[in-house]
């Protein structure tokens, strides 16, 4: 049966190969005629979007700006106010109650009576009062008619008279606190001094409330202002200092404002810009100022601010110019022989206000096109030629309409460092960048063969790279090989292609086949057909060996895997290991195994001349075996329960230098601080598979498709879990027998891949 196999095989891959070579010489390869390949190079072109817009706003006192979306700026600020004024505000006089004290209103018997206290008010400008908030409490619940009143002020003595501007019914209850008392009508006091009382003269009974008004001797605010109490000779004492008793006013102020005398200033982006007189009172303005800020968000509020009141109102009327950079896909296309064709398509959405749009196109850009739904409409748009900018402006655009930007520029040469242009099959074409002076950018050379047929795609960035090269295999076509070299600069703004010819030939010129008789051709045909017959059992006997030392390099790893104890990655300056993992087994002291290893490469490299040759050391150390490959700066260490295969030393010395290719620099500036290598489980994984020896849990997710032989991996995951009371596995035990199959290796490491098994822990 197998002979039967192995000959059916046979004469299907001779069958196959001798049809191949008899279509193989049919075909004709065809030549592309006239220009050359074209490239296209994509980039990102900014365009300017503008918006501009007037507002008024009446009676606030900030501004609130509205911006299409959080990507603009406020390119410019433009403001004029009107009627200013001040509005109402709450002013602290004194707050402070350091000791607790206070004074009372009351009555007892012998005539022992104290039946009104009072504190000065002093103004400076004529200021609107609407009441005051008094720190105190009552005591007793007998109704009796008390009040809080404005009075006039006896400079004589700085004591209240007689005069009373405004007054209210006392408002206060047993809670020990602030009470606000609010006069039924405001009252406009001109610039002076004044008394706020606290008339008890109605308190003629042992019974009566007693009002408690607490008081600040210690540090007041304002210690000059005067204090008085009304005492039991029906008199107003004459005025001492430094006995504030505590009140805050609430007011108005009705003084004339000008900007400039209240200091007043619009706060932009953490600047602060002062607001000029105008013509007359409760007028100013901000110039035209240009403050290209970005706010971050689709509103910005202007922080009014100022040094006479916290409670400043006024008419504003604004004008504000907007800006955005309108990120805009762009390409050019590049072929030689022609100019390059440059295309941009922005996407325009028309915006309420005054909007334009501004595109400043590079200067060697020319015969600008501007296309709207692939209109040419150029001539309704503001094309600059000499300042190289566009304008479209609000009216022009259209919702939802598709714009396109073209133009052309011209092909911009460079020079070709080409030494020969003949080669033989089996060589290396090769050839620099030229020249005395070089262009910064891209360049992507193509390579297409005798039959127009590309064979080489090679995209390198000047100046940290200038070779072009392509190695001939033998099985190429001889011929004229025709080379494109296409730059792109790093601007993006232009563009060129250069091209060379190069001639291919054989090994050894061809020779004419001489005339063969009939039945020579049929003897050859014959023996031809029993040589392949023989070559195809040739392959298939290497394709079953190739199978056979894959397998075996496969299980070898699997092994070499599950052998792992640790992994250790030492700084060899400090001798401190920057990474180790352990998977198991005996945890080792890192310094003295690197110190061990040292030395025994120390003594190793003075008695044997294989261990000059050799990176990687190997030793037995307590039940492990312990592998060591140095390079560079950097020592890997690996501890394994069993000797790996021969193919391990290989991967290390690989993971070793993949390690300092990603993190030499870090390891050579290393000052103790291992955040830096955290990451490098992910290296280390991706060449020891590393995440087939971690503790595994099962993380469900509908979303993620799974074979049949995955789902039957969860259902041993499962049930080993299930069986053994345990919530994590370890992927060995869902291999037959603890031992690898490729099958189940690459399913378990599908599961991994795909977050469906996950490491409980690390």
């Amino acid at each position: 049966m197998k002979k039967t196999r192995m000959s059916n095989r046979i004469g299907l891959v001779s069958i196959a190969l001798l049809m191949f070579l008899i279509l193989f010489s049919k075909i004709d390869f065809i030549h592309a005629n006239g220009v050359g390949p074209s490239l296209t190079f994509n980039n990102t072109f900014d365009l300017n979007e503008y918006s501009k817009f007037n507002e008024t706003d009446q009676n606030v006192n900030s501004i609130n700006i509205t911006l299409p979306s959080s990507s603009w700026s406020i390119q410019d600020v433009e403001l004029n106010f009107t009627d200013i004024k001040f509005g109402k505000e709450l002013i602290i006089i004194e707050e402070q109650n350091y000791t607790g004290i206070r004074d009372e209103i009351y009555y007892q018997q012998n005539n022992d009576y104290d039946r009104g206290l009072g504190i000065q008010l002093k103004l400076t400008e004529p200021t609107t009062i609407y009441g005051v908030d008094l720190y105190g409490y009552k005591y007793k619940t007998n109704p009796t008619n008390s009040s809080v009143q404005i009075r006039g002020y006896d400079a004589l003595n700085n004591k209240p008279n007689n005069t009373v501007y405004s007054t209210v019914e006392i408002n206060m209850s047993d809670t020990e606190g602030w009470h606000r008392q609010t006069f039924p009508n405001s009252t406009l006091l001109s610039e002076g001094n004044y008394f706020i009382v606290l008339n008890g003269s109605n308190i003629d009974d042992v019974n009566d409330l007693r009002y408690y008004w607490y008081y600040n001797n210690i540090n007041s605010s304002d210690p000059s202002l005067y204090a008085s109490y009304y005492d039991e000779n029906d008199q107003w004492s004459t005025g001492i200092q430094n006995y504030t008793y505590l009140h805050k006013l609430i007011q108005k102020g009705e003084t004339p404002v000008y900007p400039e005398e209240i200091n007043m200033t619009v706060n932009i982006n953490n600047q602060l810009y002062a607001i000029s007189n105008s013509t007359s009172e409760g007028k100013g303005y901000l110039e035209k100022t240009v403050v290209n800020f970005l706010p971050n968000s689709d509103n910005y509020q202007i922080v009014v601010n100022n040094k006479a009141s916290e409670s400043l109102l006024f008419n504003v009327s604004y004008s504000v110019t907007l800006s955005n950079y309108l990120d805009s896909p762009g390409s050019v296309v590049v072929q030689e022989g022609t100019t390059n064709k440059w295309s941009v398509t922005p996407t325009i959405v028309r915006q309420p206000t005054n909007y334009s749009v501004l595109f400043n196109y590079p200067s060697n850009w020319e015969n600008i096109s501007v296309l709207r739904d692939d209109v040419n409409i150029t001539s309704g748009f503001i094309v600059d030629t000499t300042g190289h900018k566009i304008i479209i402006l609000n009216d022009s655009i259209s919702d939802g309409a598709d714009w396109e930007i073209i133009a052309f520029s011209p092909n911009v040469e460079f020079e070709l460092n080409v030494q020969r242009i003949e080669y033989i099959l089996g060589q290396e074409i090769q050839f620099l960048l030229g020249g005395t002076s070089f262009l910064p950018g891209t360049y992507t050379f193509i390579l297409l063969n005798s039959a127009g047929n590309p064979v080489q795609n090679q995209t390198i960035t000047y100046p940290s790279e200038t070779l072009f090269s392509y190695n001939l295999s033998l099985s190429d076509l001889d011929g004229t090989y025709n080379a494109y070299v296409f730059w792109f600069s790093d601007s993006g703004t232009d563009a060129g292609v250069q091209s060379q010819i190069f001639e291919v030939s054989l090994n050894q010129p061809p020779t004419r086949p001489p005339d063969f008789p009939f039945p020579l051709i049929i003897f050859i045909i014959v023996l031809g057909a029993a040589t392949l017959a023989l070559i195809s059992y040739i392959a298939y006997k290497r394709i079953h060996s190739h199978q056979r030392t894959k397998l075996e390099k496969f299980l070898s790893k699997c092994t070499d895997i599950s052998n792992i104890n640790n992994i250790i990655v030492i700084d060899t300056k400090s001798g401190i290991d920057v990474f180790s993992e352990s998977f198991g087994g005996q945890k080792l002291d890192t310094s003295l195994i690197s110190g061990f290893m040292q030395a025994i490469s120390n003594f190793g490299m003075t008695i044997s001349e294989a261990a000059k040759e050799s990176r990687t050391l190997t030793i037995e150390y307590k039940d492990s075996i312990v592998m060591q490959t140095e390079f560079v700066n950097l020592k890997l260490i690996v501890t394994l329960k069993e000797n790996p295969s021969a193919n391990f030393k290989f991967i290390m010395e690989d993971l070793a230098y993949d390690i300092y290719k990603h993190y030499g620099a870090e390891i050579d500036k290393f000052t103790g601080i291992l955040k830096p290598f955290h990451s490098m489980e992910i290296l280390i994984d991706k060449h020891l598979n590393t995440s087939f020896l971690y503790r595994l849990k099962i993380v469900e997710n509908p979303k993620v498709k799974l074979n049949m032989s995955e789902k039957e991996m969860i259902g041993k995951a499962r049930t080993f879990m299930k069986e053994n009371n345990f919530n994590y596995f370890y992927s060995l035990y869902l291999m037959p027998e603890n031992a690898c199959t490729p099958k189940d290796y690459q399913t378990i490491f599908n599961l991994i891949e795909k977050g469906i098994f996950q490491p409980t822990e690390k």
